[in-house]
C-alpha cells in the first residue's frame, strides 16, 4: 500500500457471502471507488483523502437501504500499520468513520 492511502476492510455483521457480494457491487458502482474494491477477507477498499468521503457516503447509503439492524465492522489501516476498528450502523457513525480515515491518512 502506498503512502497517503489507507486500506478499509468492511465486514457486515451477519458475515453472509451474499451480503459481502452486495456491498462490493454497491461500492464498485461509485466512480471514485472503481478499481479500488476487492472482495477477499470481507470487502477491502483502498482510499486516499480524496476518495474517503465517497466510501463513507456510499457505505452509509448502502446501510440505510438494509434492514434496521444492519451493522458493519470497519477496520481502517494505514500504510505504516496504524489501525482503527469501528462498529458502524447509525448515520451518526459516518462522522466517526470519516474522522478515523482522516486520522490515518
Amino acid at each position: 500500500m502506498a503512502a497517503g492511502t489507507a486500506e478499509i476492510r468492511i465486514e457486515p455483521a451477519d458475515r453472509s457471502d451474499e451480503e459481502l457480494r452486495q456491498l462490493a457491487r454497491w461500492l464498485r458502482d461509485e466512480d471514485e471507488l472503481r478499481g479500488k474494491v476487492d472482495l477477499a477477507a470481507g470487502v477491502t477498499v483502498i482510499v486516499t483523502s480524496g476518495t474517503a468521503i465517497a466510501l463513507v457516503t456510499s457505505l452509509f447509503s448502502w446501510l440505510g437501504r438494509r434492514r434496521e439492524s444492519a451493522r458493519v465492522t470497519v477496520t481502517v489501516e494505514s500504510a505504516t500499520g496504524e489501525r482503527i476498528d469501528l462498529s458502524c450502523a447509525a448515520p451518526a457513525d459516518a462522522d466517526n468513520l470519516l474522522r478515523a480515515c482522516r486520522k490515518i491518512l
